[in-house]
């Protein structure tokens, strides 16, 4: 249990305080992904939705986490809520946290794919939406009609930064990602050919 609090207070703000024995008695896992999902959604409809609950219940988790951390949070701006610079802050490691943790529950019990609802962020090129979104699409939609997948452009620049935070779930790229803190799986290989002139000059 210290393991993980440890990691869902990695990075948060020093001015906000609370108790070992609070965080116990009142902050657990549900109101973790509730901020999670609310941080995504920008809104309590929208987060109910995605997290298959009531908007009653998304409200009342708002209103435990706003207890928790002394702050707004989120605040009704129009159709969207917008964040407070706490909010902002808390993201990081709580998301982190909650992707630890559910990767850990995930391997030690089975995933039924009809059951599943998450929504799953992959990052691809130009040319890996070419080759392999088809695939990729029709697969998920076939196994697991319920789970919703989402396809940005792909930063290899960043690519390890938000697999590791947790923003995204997968990316299909060329480059090999040497962290130890990441799962890699061979999806495909290919060889290059040149055509060229046989009297070219660099040949």
């Amino acid at each position: 249990m210290e393991l993980l609090l440890h990691k869902l207070m990695n990075g948060f703000d020093p001015k906000i305080e609370f108790t070992y024995e609070e965080l116990v008695n009142d902050f657990h896992l549900n109101m973790v992904r509730t901020f999670c999902v609310l941080y995504e959604q920008r809104g309590v409809t929208r987060a109910a939705e995605e997290l298959d609950l009531s908007q009653p219940t998304v409200s009342y988790a708002l209103k435990s986490l706003r207890w928790q951390y002394r702050d707004e949070l989120f605040i009704r701006s129009g159709r969207f809520l917008e964040l407070t610079e706490v909010a902002h802050r808390l993201d990081p490691g709580l998301k982190g946290g909650l992707t630890q943790i559910l990767t850990t529950s995930d391997r030690s019990a089975p995933v039924v794919p009809e059951e599943v609802r998450q929504s799953f962020t992959l990052w691809l090129s130009d040319l890996g939406e070419l080759a392999f979104l088809p695939l990729v699409m029709r697969t998920p939609h076939q196994q697991a009609p319920h789970a919703r997948l989402i396809v940005e452009a792909l930063d290899v620049s960043r690519v390890v930064e938000v697999l590791i935070s947790g923003d995204i779930d997968a990316a299909i790229l060329t480059p090999v990602l040497d962290s130890p803190a990441i799962e890699r799986t061979m999806v495909y290989r290919d060889d290059y050919v040149v055509i060229a002139s046989a009297s070219h000059p660099r040949i």
